[in-house]
């Protein structure tokens, strides 16, 4: 383990593009990284992948890291690790929504909810476009975007020894 001393000066090449500087600084802090990635197990990512991105984290903090904060790097890492695991976490998926797609399509139903809790009906797609100021189009699309993509080779049952795939469930014209 370095010393807050070697750790400033190690920052201090690396910032003047050592990479063997970099270097050692990333494998003295791979406990770290370890530390903060099994937190994030069991979503869907492999171990591997969210170490790649926490060593991302380190590196943008090795480069923004600033002495006259006056705290440990470690400490200053750390949210700048957890930050690029989060940021890959939220915003992966095949298909991309904007923020403001995801921000519009959070307070349509939280609106929804409130409502639902008043005993109020369901509103339609043209009072909650005036209600939040946006084109129809803009509510449907907000409204879509929460929903999660499927394959047609998706599992949707079991039928005894062999397993049911969406495809099979969908009639077409020659298998009516």
């Amino acid at each position: 383990m370095l010393s807050q001393e070697e750790t400033l000066l190690l920052i201090r090449r690396a910032k003047k593009d050592d990479d063997n500087a970099k270097e050692r600084l990333i494998i003295e802090n791979t406990s770290l990284i370890k530390c903060i990635v099994k937190r994030f197990s069991g979503r869907g990512v492999e171990f591997d992948d969210l170490f790649q991105l926490g060593a991302m984290g380190l590196i943008k903090a090795i480069n923004n890291f600033n002495e006259s904060y006056e705290v440990r790097f470690s400490t200053y890492a750390v949210p700048m690790i957890m930050g690029e695991i989060k940021r890959f976490l939220r915003d992966d998926g095949s298909i991309k929504v904007s923020r403001i797609l995801k921000s519009l399509s959070q307070r349509i139903n939280l609106y929804v909810e409130v409502l639902k809790s008043e005993g109020k009906p369901s509103p339609t797609v043209d009072v909650l476009a005036e209600k939040f100021s946006v084109s129809v189009d803009d509510v449907v699309l907000a409204l879509g975007s929460q929903n999660k993509i499927v394959s047609l080779y998706d599992n949707v049952g079991d039928d005894g020894d062999a397993s049911i795939e969406l495809i099979d469930k969908i009639a077409d014209k020659e298998r009516e």
